[in-house]
């Protein structure tokens, strides 16, 4: 009998806890421009190309601590790396072989998913700069991003990018 009464006990602590507070427009909104902020750092450090340590600090340090079994932080076309020492590993090469990459939202959202949560979604238009200055690939593409908050930093727990290879339509006026 004592066992009943102390799992009904548990049973109505924990079955009678106020819901989670819904957060406010304004709260969501403040967490989309700061996603949106992060966003556009990191659009300006591709473009640069000279800040290869400032973009791998976008990412989380444990997402093990995320993930059920093996973690999944990056995805382009059928690639899958699981941790930063693959991205940095896939990423860096790149850094010597162009002058940049230049990505131009034309639409961009924030869901923001919890105050510690928030998925981005891009399309747009991305450029690859040669080291001689002049555009050596483009075209169009949509890439979301998860983030989660790390000691008050927003990080990319997963990356997912795809491409659209067709040429882009050119207006002629006609």
């Amino acid at each position: 009998m004592k066992r009943l009464v102390a799992f009904v006990g548990l049973v109505l602590l924990v079955g009678c806890q106020a819901p989670p507070a819904e957060m406010t427009e304004a709260e969501k909104e403040a967490i989309a421009g700061e996603i949106l902020q992060v966003m556009q750092e990191s659009y300006e450090a591709a473009a640069a190309n000279d800040d290869f340590e400032g973009m791998m600090a976008s990412w989380s340090g444990d997402p093990s601590a995320y993930f059920v079994g093996e973690p999944a932080m990056y995805l382009s076309r059928m690639m899958l790396l699981t941790d930063v020492e693959a991205i940095r590993a896939y990423w860096e090469p790149s850094t010597q072989t162009r002058g940049g990459t230049n990505l131009l939202p034309s639409d961009e959202y924030v869901a923001v998913l919890s105050p510690d949560a928030a998925l981005h979604v891009f399309v747009g238009d991305w450029s690859v700069l040669n080291l001689e200055g002049g555009v050596s690939s483009e075209g169009r593409m949509s890439a979301t991003t998860l983030f989660v908050r790390e000691n008050g930093e927003w990080k990319q727990l997963h990356y997912h990018q795809s491409f659209d290879r067709a040429e882009p339509e050119v207006d002629t006026g006609g």
